[in-house]
């Protein structure tokens, strides 16, 4: 059966988990073509082996409020793929506009960006939010490592200074998964106290759980799904490619044209690249080929190489890994994405948690007054393009968990000063003295404070 999937705040393997857990099917029988970002509200489609549309339609009644189901369709036979993906729309809100940056600006910088593009990175999601970046991971599993690979796995991301503090039901779950590392707690017993979101965590443990003494570790890291395995390996080829993109376009005197040893095609759809060409020298002269041409390799047993300075990047990777760990001939990308059907207006607001887009279930009121400004902006990326990277070339801003902590924290304060300044207005004649920040903060709700802080810096 085939739905379509609507979450927020939640990646699309932990909602998958829970799905399967509710359905008491395994986590691989729930299928999908892309993963979607935690923060966020997204919708894309899932289909369920042997389940039925009346089914999925009940758990709506049993699912929490950042999980919805519907548009059901039945006798559709083929699970899908990561790869069958063929592109996303995005609808994003940045909010707080500097007041010297007029619309003549914003247009400008949108038309930059519809012409040039951006550099078609793998945004930092790629790499996980985990205990280890994915890569790191992957490392350990193309060296069939699966005993530090699943230690990392299991182990939780290290609490960051600047966001809330966790509640005690996560603080009891990290606890259990440490002490599961250090072999003070079995696998059994650390399962009573995952949440429900830690579905790859608890499919490890479950398999762990069945053994004496947790030995089979290679058992446990292929008990995930195929999906979840495959994510470790390609962050690795994501991380090379982000290295080789940083190295092509260190020179700026190279940014525009194709140089000798560069590859390149002609063909729009990736899917067709079946023949790269190696840029001559005198192609280069003659600027026979735009920096749009140029594709860098996600590394495989065939892929071909840049013959210039980028190629070092896959050299030096190659003098640690052996080849013959590459299940895939690999295939290639275009160092530079640009958007479609790019959307876009400036709006103005003064309540700092009002909601500016729509997405599918909230209201929106326009408004032409208030003191601050957001732009809202909407557009199309083809498969495993990055919207944090587009967003990140169009600001001028770094993507970092440290520039974003720092950007939700600002939108933190920004809604608590709002908060103090209404309720001081509805104290009216009430004494000041007991009108204070604390009072005020604690008037906001936890979800909706956390809902619009994170529409305000990431799609």
């Amino acid at each position: 059966t085939s739905a379509v999937l609507w979450k927020m705040n939640l990646d699309t393997q932990n909602a998958a988990a829970v799905l399967a857990r509710y359905l008491g099917v395994p986590v691989r029988a729930v299928t999908f073509a892309g993963s979607k970002d935690k923060r966020a509200v997204t919708v894309q489609e899932i289909r369920i082996k042997k389940v039925t549309a009346r089914r999925l339609a009940q758990l709506n009644n049993g699912l929490r409020d950042n999980v919805r189901l519907g548009k059901f369709v039945e006798n559709l036979s083929d699970p899908l793929r990561l790869g069958d993906l063929k592109g996303n729309r995005f609808g994003m809100v940045l909010r707080d506009l500097e007041e010297n940056l007029s619309e003549g600006d914003i247009e400008a910088a949108v038309n930059s960006l519809k012409t040039m593009g951006f550099i078609n990175y793998f945004g930092m999601q790629r790499f996980g939010t985990g205990g280890y970046s994915t890569h790191t991971i992957g490392l350990k599993v193309l060296k069939r490592d699966f005993e530090e690979a699943n230690r990392m796995i299991i182990t939780p991301a290290p609490l960051v200074q600047g966001l809330r503090e966790p509640d005690e039901q996560r603080v009891r779950a990290r606890e259990a998964l440490f002490k599961f590392n250090d072999g003070s707690m079995d696998a059994a017993t650390a399962i009573n106290y995952l949440l429900p979101s830690m579905g790859i965590e608890r499919t490890m443990l479950q398999t762990y759980a069945k053994q004496e003494k947790a030995t089979d570790h290679d058992g446990a890291f292929h008990s995930l799904p195929r999906t979840v395995r495959l994510l470790y390996v390609h962050a690795v080829q994501s991380f090379l490619f982000n290295q080789m993109a940083s190295l092509r376009m260190k020179d700026e005197s190279t940014r525009l044209f194709a140089i000798r040893g560069d590859l390149v095609v002609q063909e729009d759809d990736i899917k067709k690249y079946s023949q790269v060409h190696l840029v001559t020298a005198e192609e280069e002269e003659k600027k026979t080929y735009s920096i749009h041409h140029v594709v860098l390799p996600i590394l495989g047993s065939a892929s071909v190489l840049p013959e210039n300075e980028t190629r070092k990047v896959i050299d030096d990777f190659r003098s640690g890994v052996d080849d013959a760990v590459w299940d895939n001939p690999g295939v290639y990308r275009k160092l530079m994405a640009q958007p479609l059907d790019v959307d876009w207006k400036v709006l103005r607001y003064s309540d700092a948690t009002a909601d500016l887009m729509e997405n599918g279930f909230n209201q929106v009121t326009e408004t032409s007054e208030g003191q601050s400004r957001a732009l809202r902006i909407s557009f199309s990326l083809g498969s495993s393009e990055y919207a944090t990277m587009l967003i990140r070339e169009l600001t001028k801003t770094d993507s970092t968990i440290d520039s974003q902590i720092n950007m939700q924290n600002k939108a933190a304060d920004e809604i608590a000063e709002q908060a103090a300044a209404e309720t001081a207005e509805l104290a009216g004649g009430v004494d000041d003295a007991i009108v204070d920040d604390d009072v005020a903060a604690a008037s906001l709700t936890p979800e909706k404070t956390e809902k619009e802080v994170f529409e305000s810096i990431e799609h």
